[in-house]
């Protein structure tokens, strides 16, 4: 399908400028031509094709368009789980509750809680995330049906105890022969390896040699907590970022959640090995782990992008909410008004992450890419007046002001309305979930 969307206000990116009444061309899943009104300037690139005859045409007016957001580090289907262990320290949290907890979850439940969480991400702007989680089957049928892009991680390592793990070489196999590239290009499949700490030496040793066997991403937690820290240097004699490198898990691209305490000569390692760190600032301080040192971070060239984590951990999956909070946090901790800009912010959210996951035909509206894009009503009083775009979008902007949603040239949601979700469904089920196992 052909779509036009006019007079609309552009942000491309967080490096470009902003285009003011632009008209934006899309044919089938690709963006054909983004282009200013006769006295605005141009987008870029030549006016569009004579050709082009549009199937539908949104109007744009006050309205802004801006790349759909990317959140690098998520667990979708923990929706389920939504409240269920608040005011804990990650350790209690983990082996006391949430392990417990997922042990009860059911093929279905996993499905229509990552639904949910989907349902959720579209409302706020986020066409693709990062998923790690249980029974991925699951997870990558929801994400199929929802018409979402995603990078979901197929974990080899299985276990009945955490800790004393087997490698599913087979399965792991079977999945990414199954779901790599499914969905129309929508789906890319990564490894889970949950952390260096949860599983021994030689079983991680053996997921890193799967993992590049079969060409593949690895999704991990890193350094997360000051415990894990201390356990791991005196159980291992080193910190988790070492340990990863020496067992061989840093020799394929890696998204490292978290990263709250890499120090310098990590940081350098990181960079070196080309580690993309997904930073979740809500769910670090919620489970009062730390701040990471982003600052620091993006001053040595590391590839920082940003995830929410679960909505057991952080206890919504807004995307925008982490926006503002990385960018003000890092000011109040550093004393500096510019540790983490506005435009940083967003690049972290859109552009960082796209390449993080392996998606860099998308992060950015212009000529060529893949036509995803959230489009927000800038008719609301915390959005008046706007001086700069970027400053608005991250420090005033929220996940409600998200009216329409389109990946791969299709809209998802339209005017507030989701078109490939039934989520009054979706809410019964996680709810029926809730009272079926937690009462």
């Amino acid at each position: 399908m052909n779509l036009l969307i006019k007079g609309i206000d552009v942000v491309p990116s967080a490096d470009a400028p902003v285009l003011r009444g632009a008209d934006i061309g899309i044919a089938g899943d690709r963006i054909l031509f983004v282009r200013q009104d006769a006295g605005g300037g141009s987008g870029g690139e030549a006016p569009p094709p004579r050709d082009f005859r549009p199937d539908r045409v949104l109007d744009g007016s006050g309205r802004l368009a801006i790349p759909g957001l990317v959140n690098a580090h998520c667990h979708a289907a923990m929706t389920l789980l939504r409240g269920y262990a608040d005011d804990l320290e990650l350790e209690t949290w983990l082996y006391e509750k949430i392990f417990p907890a997922e042990a009860r979850m059911s093929d279905e439940d996993i499905y229509w809680g990552t639904t949910l969480g989907v349902a959720e991400m579209l409302r706020g702007g986020v066409t693709c995330f990062n998923d790690m989680y249980l029974k991925m089957e699951n997870v990558a049928s929801a994400i199929r049906d929802a018409g979402i892009r995603a990078a979901v991680s197929i974990g080899p390592l299985l276990t009945e105890k955490r800790g004393d793990a087997l490698v599913d070489t087979e399965g792991c196999k079977a999945f990414f022969k199954r779901w790599g590239g499914a969905a129309e290009g929508r789906l890319r499949v990564n490894m889970e390896i949950h952390s260096v700490f949860l599983y021994q030496p030689e079983t991680l040793i053996a997921g890193a040699r799967l993992a590049k066997e079969l060409g593949a991403a690895i999704h991990i937690h890193l350094l997360e907590t000051a415990t894990e820290r201390r356990n791991m240097l005196e159980q291992r004699g080193k910190s988790s970022v070492f340990l990863a490198a020496g067992y061989g898990l840093l020799d394929v691209p890696v998204i490292a959640a978290h990263c709250v305490h890499a120090d310098d000569d990590e940081i350098a390692l990181l960079r070196e090995k080309h580690v993309s760190v997904a930073h979740n600032p809500s769910s670090n301080l919620k489970l009062a782990s730390g701040v990471a040192p982003i600052t620091k971070m993006l001053k040595s060239g590391v590839n920082v992008c940003l995830g929410t984590d679960g909505a057991a951990s952080n206890n919504t999956l807004d995307l925008f909410r982490e926006m503002r909070l990385a960018a003000l946090l890092h000011k109040g901790i550093s004393g500096e008004p510019t540790a983490v800009t506005a435009a940083e912010a967003f690049r972290m959210a859109t552009r960082n992450g796209a390449e993080a996951l392996g998606f860099s035909e998308t992060g950015g509206i212009e000529p060529g890419k893949k036509a995803d894009l959230a489009i927000l009503s800038l008719d609301k009083p915390h959005l008046t007046p706007i001086y700069d775009h970027l400053s608005a979008l991250v420090y005033a902007a929220r996940a409600s002001d998200v009216e329409t949603v389109i990946v791969d040239g299709k809209v998802l949601m339209e005017n507030g309305a989701l078109t490939t979700i039934d989520e009054e469904k979706a809410k019964y089920m996680v709810a029926r979930y809730a009272q079926k196992n937690m009462n």
